[in-house]
């Protein structure tokens, strides 16, 4: 569960911006709030409203940037950038900054890292009790150019300062040997699901593999139909046919039931000939009902790109509930529609 980000200095960023899930007392009392270890309650929902160019899409970035340098910032060569964009209207040489809080299995966690392009200036953890005690840090000394450790709270063997390398996190690199908990702060961060990549929105992967999910995973395909179903748009029932190609992948079609408006019974037809906004939103879904499954978090660029905003609506509906989110997964995307203000609090609008 995210409770806040902070960042500044990233790509149309300058100064300091704070992304704060957490909700003061006066928040409804509804299954979109999660109470916490500590009694702290953070909205299991984040829109992020606006025009073009007003930066909803950098915003959400720096939750996908952070994700990715503790998890897999290992695997850069020792000699690649760091790979993200620092504000360019300003040619002073300064770091950028990052602060998350989050709790995973009861826990509450702060990552703080400053960094350029090249090296990890500081970097530091740590956990909550009554207050905040620090795990580990690490800071650049630029007087020596060699980094000053301090790993007696993380159980790090002492060699491990000889593995990590200035472009890569701690946990990153000692998920390596498999230090347990580095592992299980990765395995939260593995549950983060999104449609955005370094250079912006990614535009779905081939709906081939869509159909290959739902083929091999009744569970999700089931919740798909029922979802479709309530959705009113047309179609009752999915059948996914596997196509032998010869090669390495097979291709898979997909079938949607519609009911005789004339007579009794069914037809498939081709899901080829069913709506964008159709075929997106089978797209959507599974990255929905994987995120409400695992009790992860989406981050969705322009979620109603291509959607109608009632179902816009009812997707952040099952995030709201906690008869559809038992295991408290959260969903933080972006949006031009102002239809979707009126199913919000006012919590949960930025």
């Amino acid at each position: 569960m995210i409770r806040t980000l902070k960042f500044n200095n990233f790509y149309s960023f300058h100064d300091d911006v704070e992304l704060d899930l957490t909700v003061n007392k006066r928040a409804p009392d509804t299954g979109a709030y999660y109470t916490g270890v500590d009694e702290m309650r953070t909205s299991k929902v984040m829109s992020i409203v606006g025009p073009n160019a007003s930066g909803k899409t950098n915003l959400l970035k720096s939750v996908v940037f952070v994700d990715w340098f503790v998890s897999d910032s290992f695997y850069l060569k020792p000699d690649d950038d760091i790979p993200f964009k620092q504000f360019l209207f300003d040619t002073r040489t300064r770091p950028s900054d990052f602060e998350v809080v989050f709790e995973t299995n009861g826990k509450v966690y702060e990552y703080a890292v400053s960094l350029t392009t090249k090296h990890v200036i500081s970097e530091r953890l740590r956990l909550k009790r009554k207050k905040f005690r620090t795990l580990y840090k690490r800071i650049w000394d630029e007087d020596t150019e060699v980094y000053k450790y301090d790993f007696r709270g993380y159980d790090l063997p002492a060699d491990f300062p000889q593995l990590l390398r200035p472009n890569a996190s701690v946990l990153s690199t000692a998920r390596q040997i498999n230090h347990e908990q580095s592992q299980e702060i990765i395995n939260y961060f593995a549950t983060i699901r999104t449609n955005i990549s370094e250079i912006g929105k990614v535009h779905g992967e081939p709906f081939s593999r869509i159909l290959e999910f739902y083929a091999e995973n009744d569970m999700f395909r089931g919740a798909a139909e029922r979802i479709l179903n309530e959705y009113d748009v047309g179609l009752s029932q999915l059948k996914i046919e596997k196509v032998e190609t010869g090669k390495e992948t097979n291709r898979y079609v997909g079938y949607a039931s519609h009911n005789y408006i004339d007579k009794e019974g069914q037809m498939w037809l081709s899901l080829d000939y069913e709506s964008t906004g159709t075929r997106n939103l089978l797209a959507l879904l599974k990255t929905i009902l994987i995120v409400l499954a695992s009790g992860g978090v989406a981050i969705l660029d322009e979620m109603d790109s291509d959607l109608h905003p009632l179902i816009v609506s009812e997707i952040v509906s099952l995030f709201a509930s906690e008869t559809t989110n038992p295991r408290n997964a959260q969903l933080i995307f972006s949006t031009h529609s102002v239809h979707i203000l009126n199913r919000l609090d006012k919590y949960q609008i930025v």
